[in-house]
């Protein structure tokens, strides 16, 4: 665990300096891609995605804030939810981000299913980027395992603190139980969504197909990935049977399962008959 880095005489919170990482690779990648594949305006690009990160640290925060509220984190000093840098949920910033998309696209006149195919697969390696941050700083972590892959975290992290209060290790133990590194989980299942977009790019049959395969490979790789989170928030849901960041991640995987199913449906069976056509009049 590296909870800080040094860059050039400078000393960050490796979590916030991955996070600024991987929104300089949205900003910088993003707006070449959709000006090379969609052909966007770089500056058009660049100002949705401001508008873009606002809405998901907005979303991010208030996620966070509402878990840590229960533990009286912002009872002294309510000002301290403003500070973002120290805490973001993924699930409360994805739902920002799809809520704040469509709005933005429409003010700059861009077609939404163009533009978020065209950063979906940006996107989703910033998203790996920032949650490789997350293992160095020793945050969302997994429960104890006996798997080959599984990490120790060393004394002051997050993990070690939690397994004293549980029981799980001794008081003043140098290391912790291994654990499920669900950090590097999350940032496979954004690498793996943004190769499958890029590999079905060139065969997008409507405007948001790619995005809609981004979305749900990453989402359900990580409702699968967040069964095996430690507890360490004590608010459960639905007969305290899972975790509340699980029934997050599987209803926003469902739902763009359905999503994807009914635009396939609808959009691209009708694609296909168009194609199946114009090759019959070619032969022709």
């Amino acid at each position: 665990m590296y909870p800080d880095l040094h860059l050039l005489g400078i000393h960050l919170p490796s979590h916030l300096a991955m996070l600024g990482l991987a929104v300089l690779v949205c900003h910088w990648v993003g707006p070449w891609a959709a000006e090379r594949l969609e052909h966007i305006p770089r500056r058009t690009v660049r100002l949705i995605l401001v508008w873009l990160g606002v809405a998901a640290f907005a979303g991010g925060r208030a996620h966070f804030v509402w878990n840590s509220w229960s533990f009286g984190t912002y009872a002294s000093n309510p000002s301290d939810i403003l500070t973002f840098w120290r805490g973001l949920h993924a699930g409360g910033a994805l739902v920002a981000l799809a809520a704040a998309l469509p709005l933005v696209c429409r003010v700059y006149g861009v077609s939404t299913g163009r533009f978020i195919d065209a950063l979906s697969p940006t996107i989703a390696i910033g998203i790996a980027v920032a949650r490789i941050g997350c293992f160095l700083q020793g945050c969302c972590f997994g429960i104890a395992s006996d798997v080959p892959w599984a990490v120790p975290f060393p004394a002051g992290s997050p993990v070690v603190n939690f397994q004293t209060a549980a029981g799980l290790v001794e008081r003043g133990s140098d290391w912790s139980a291994p654990v499920h590194p669900l950090q590097l989980y999350f940032a496979g299942a954004g690498l793996l969504a943004a190769y499958a977009g890029l590999r079905i790019y060139q065969r997008r049959l409507y405007p948001g197909r790619v995005a809609l395969v981004v979305a749900a490979v990453y989402l359900s790789l990580s409702a699968l990935a967040e069964m095996v989170r430690a507890p360490y928030y004590p608010q459960l849901y639905f007969w305290g049977a899972r975790l509340q960041f699980e029934w997050i991640a599987i209803a926003m995987a469902l739902s763009v399962l359905i999503a994807f199913a009914w635009a396939e449906s609808r959009y691209g069976l009708a694609a296909l008959d168009r194609n199946s056509s114009d090759i019959k009049r070619a032969r022709l």
